[in-house]
């Protein structure tokens, strides 16, 4: 995975965080409010131990384009999905992520 400076930056890039790690509700769901063009994906990856584990991450507008928002990187749906072993469970659309942090009071998951 590219790391975000190697490209054109997508619109939804959150760059001055710099605490991370175990945020990626928090930080997706800041991405996909900053550009609501993008989609919010909450779903699972193989994490660091290989655990499934919980995860959210953006999708461009094409659907082709992933931003991580807590590897701060950029690389094609096919190429994260594959390395991650990435599960979707979920999507949401901006309207659609905000009304549900309102409802549940919290940033995801949803299910």
């Amino acid at each position: 995975m590219a790391k975000a400076s190697g490209k054109p930056l997508p619109t939804c890039r959150l760059s001055r965080i710099r605490k991370r790690t175990g945020r990626c509700y928090e930080l997706a769901l800041k991405g996909v409010l900053q550009a609501p063009e993008w989609i919010l994906v909450h779903g699972e990856v193989r994490g660091p131990e290989g655990q499934r584990i919980g995860h959210a991450w953006l999708e461009g507008p094409s659907s082709d384009t992933v931003y991580d928002t807590v590897c701060d990187a950029v690389c094609s749906r096919e190429a994260y999905l594959t390395h991650f072993a990435g599960v979707e469970l979920a999507r949401y659309t901006c309207k659609e992520a905000s009304a549900n942090v309102v409802q549940q009071s919290h940033y995801g998951p949803w299910r």
